[in-house]
């Protein structure tokens, strides 16, 4: 699996956050693009399952979610939150149906928070959020619903 991203920032004027188009590299070829509606350094991280490549990414600086490759379709990802855990980083374990991810509540100490992907296949994504501990969801579908 030959992976990548290109970032391209997008400057929306004075008084506006700088926003970054993300190209996704397969190969060095692009296969697909989306926003990352934030200035700084997008997480990104291609992985594989059950002989099925995705990758984790964010199109927020709140939301976790998950793509399939090579087609870039959205297949699971949470709702953008004012208060939300800010994904920075993300480790997927050799099987890859877990791992974490690395960030913060808005402002607050960076944590690791659990990701369970074994249910990715059908579009559904678990977080545990590491500063809440009752405040675990289920997403699935792309469009952000809860379980």
């Amino acid at each position: 699996m030959s992976y990548s991203i290109e970032v391209d920032p997008v400057d929306h004027g004075p008084g506006y956050w700088k926003t970054q188009i993300v190209t996704i590299l397969k190969d060095g070829e692009p296969i697909g693009n989306y926003e990352y509606a934030y200035s700084g350094t997008p997480p990104w991280l291609p992985f594989s399952q059950n002989g099925q490549d995705y990758a984790l990414y964010a199109e927020h600086y709140t939301v976790t979610s998950v793509m399939a490759l090579p087609s870039c379709e959205k297949i699971a990802g949470e709702e953008p939150s004012t208060w939300g855990f800010c994904p920075v980083e993300f480790t997927v374990y050799p099987d890859g149906m877990s791992g974490t991810v690395d960030g913060c509540v808005w402002g607050g100490p960076y944590g690791l928070a659990s990701l369970d992907l074994s249910r990715i296949s059908e579009g559904i994504l678990f977080r545990g959020d590491p500063d809440y501990e009752d405040d675990e969801e289920y997403v699935e579908d792309g469009e952000g619903d809860e379980e």
